[in-house]
């Protein structure tokens, strides 16, 4: 049996091979993922809470003298976690809200 030259000839002895594939993004991860929890900024409509926070967070914020001792990431990372401390001990935590309830 004699086979016909290799080209792309329909009638060639090779088949035709076609693969449809789809990806899909893994979600093992993200449902153990723990989500930081969101100050509720609507207490700060009250001017006595407001005035609570404000001065919790001059607290909390390095002096001028711990600003520069560091690097600027540190810097940042501190003046991030005090702002995040202070907000969720002053103002508390906002309940989300899940669908419709």
């Amino acid at each position: 049996m004699e086979y016909p030259p290799l080209s792309l000839n329909i009638d060639s002895a090779h088949y035709l091979v076609a693969v449809s594939m789809r990806s899909k993004l893994s979600t093992a991860h993200s449902s153990t993922q723990c989500h930081t929890p969101r100050p509720d900024i609507k207490q700060l409509k009250s001017a006595e809470v407001a005035r609570e926070y404000a001065q919790q967070l001059e607290v909390a914020l390095p002096s001028d003298n711990e600003v520069g001792a560091t690097t600027i990431d540190n810097d940042w990372s501190n003046i991030r976690s005090a702002k995040g401390s202070t907000a969720q001990a002053a103002l508390g935590v906002q309940v989300p809200n899940r669908g419709n309830d």
